[in-house]
């Protein structure tokens, strides 16, 4: 028996406010809570942009981050209310 081909990673561009993103790039955050409305995987590929919420604008700053970890509403934390 073979084994499936293996998925290649989705790359997700989200946007990052600086609260965020400047811990995340100081290595001092190594967790991210999202909203999964995008089908995230563990392997996909998370393009976090810092973003400006004065300007409304990116600042150019990107940090690269793999899902490693996944838990979805009931997997851990008991069933659907």
């Amino acid at each position: 028996m073979t084994a499936p081909p293996a998925m290649k990673p989705e790359i997700h561009d989200l946007k990052c406010w600086p609260s965020a993103f400047v811990p995340l790039n100081a290595g001092q955050k190594h967790v991210e809570l999202r909203k999964d409305d995008r089908l995230y995987q563990v392997g996909d590929i998370l393009a976090l942009r810092e973003w400006d919420p004065e300007t409304q604008q990116p600042t150019g700053r990107v940090r690269l981050a793999k899902v490693t970890h996944l838990i979805r509403h009931g997997d851990e934390f008991g069933e659907a209310l």
